[in-house]
């Protein structure tokens, strides 16, 4: 697909990578060797994406998680971090939604559903996995962190 840095022995974590970009991100970072692991809300299109890092020759998994939940986001990263042997290399945040409605008739409720998952999903991933990176010194995340 286009990268070519070696991420052989390296883990990488992938929310939305179900479909559309972080699905793209996931099977761009297994053909650089990396072992990935994708989450989102849609369990079967996880399964997909999974099956295809397989065929790529390195290891895959997948689980449900809803992003604007914290304890979710949590329970997300503990599970990446044994399938990573311990380890976290990389965590892209890919999941987000869009409103169907034209703004002016968008609800309420739609916009903050929205924001919780775009806004609030990217910072609950970078609130639990930034404790890990920096207990490793040493990982790639949302945020930018340079390790001593």
């Amino acid at each position: 697909m286009g990268m070519t840095i070696d991420f052989t022995g390296k883990t990488v974590l992938i929310t939305g990578g179900g479909r559309g970009l972080g699905k793209d991100m996931a099977l761009l970072f297994a053909e650089c060797g990396a072992d990935v692991m994708v989450a989102g809300r849609g369990v079967s299109s996880l399964e997909k994406t999974v099956e295809e890092i397989r065929v790529l020759g390195v290891r895959g998994a997948c689980k449900a998680c809803d992003v604007s939940k914290s304890d979710e986001v949590a329970a997300l990263v503990e599970e990446a971090l044994d399938f990573g042997g311990g380890c976290l290399d990389v965590a892209v945040n890919a999941a987000g939604i869009q409103s169907i409605d034209d703004l002016l008739l968008t609800t309420d409720e739609e916009i903050a559903k929205v924001m919780a998952v775009n806004v609030g999903g990217t910072a609950n991933l970078i609130k639990h996995v930034l404790p890990v990176m920096e207990k490793q010194k040493a990982g790639n995340t949302p945020a930018t962190v340079e390790w001593e």
